[in-house]
């Protein structure tokens, strides 16, 4: 699958719910302002030959997300998190699985976290997500 069909689908899957106005003006204006923090980085810091891709990555991945989930990080953790992400999506090759579970240290891996991340890259596999979370809340997680 082409790296645009991704995107596409990563935009499809992260639609807020129709007819859900509950983010105010205000909510709106705190989360592009943390946004366009993390663009500013990637636009100062990744090689020109990798920043529109990963810019269009970043967007997919939280262009959706909620304000409070994007406040409860640092804008250096969002880039890190996001380059890391790349990484991982960048090094796959078609129909293949790639995995990686990791407590991200900031001297390690450019950015940090209290909790142990699972990035899973994959071909389209309804309802794979919702089964690894619930995996690991049945362990207790």
């Amino acid at each position: 699958m082409q790296f645009g069909a991704i995107l596409a689908l990563l935009r499809k899957s992260s639609k807020p719910i129709e007819g859900d106005e509950s983010m105010s003006y205000a909510d709106d204006e705190i989360k592009q302002t943390l946004l366009q923090k993390v663009n500013t980085d990637i636009n100062e810091k990744v090689p020109a030959k990798q920043k529109q891709n990963i810019l269009a990555f970043f967007d997919a991945l939280y262009g959706n997300a909620a304000r409070e989930d994007l406040e409860a990080h640092t804008t250096m953790d969002l880039y890190g998190a996001s380059l890391s992400f790349w990484q991982l999506f960048s090094e796959r090759g078609p129909d293949e699985v790639k995995l990686r579970v990791y407590n991200p240290d900031f001297e390690q891996h450019g950015w940090q976290s209290t909790h142990t991340v699972v990035e899973i890259v994959h071909p389209d596999m309804p309802f794979l997500v919702d089964s690894v979370r619930m995996a690991i809340n049945r362990k207790g997680y």
